[in-house]
């Protein structure tokens, strides 16, 4: 089931370069964005970073992508924009939106060595895990999506700023 309801598999979830471990390195095939935006969980303390829900998870690209935080068995995956407006879109469309969330900035050059970018926001590499129009790949898509697979130290996270989703002016924030 996708978070919007109704089943949109597609049959794509096995086999379809499902597995985030194979030989793909974001580091060496693309550069990842110089800042990514996560929309914080309100459980979410990011004093100590921010950890995947079920770090040792074999849930595929795809689930992942499809299923977001309405999988309850969570992923090995942390999701995160490559775009501020899209992260700020995603805020809007959240649970829990009406009081407004937070969104970090992570400095990606301080992510460490022990986390991998995935950057879905790239057509190319998008297109190697989703088939196009796809439910999975129109979210990537349209939120412009990076997945971190690994811990993000509380050191790479820059800023943090309530968006608010009735806020006119949202310049000057940075």
């Amino acid at each position: 089931m996708s978070r919007r309801g109704g089943h949109r598999n597609s049959g794509y979830n096995s086999g379809y370069n499902s597995g985030y471990n194979s030989g793909y390195n974001s580091r060496q095939s693309r550069s990842s964005p110089d800042y990514v935006y996560r929309v914080l969980r309100n459980d979410e303390d990011i004093s100590h970073g921010i950890s995947a829900r079920s770090p040792y998870s074999n849930t595929s690209v795809y689930d992942h992508v499809s299923n977001g935080s309405y999988n309850p068995r969570g992923s090995q995956f942390i999701s995160t924009s490559a775009s501020r407006e899209a992260a700020e879109s995603f805020a809007m469309n959240s649970r829990d939106s009406s009081e407004g969330k937070y969104i970090a900035r992570i400095d990606t050059s301080k992510l460490g060595r022990n986390a991998q970018c995935l950057d879905l926001s790239d057509p190319q590499t998008r297109s190697g895990y989703f088939p196009e129009k796809d439910f999975a790949h129109n979210c990537a898509n349209k939120f412009q999506e990076v997945l971190i697979q690994g811990n993000i130290p509380a050191s790479s996270i820059d800023k943090v700023y309530k968006f608010q989703p009735d806020q006119a002016d949202r310049s000057g924030r940075y």
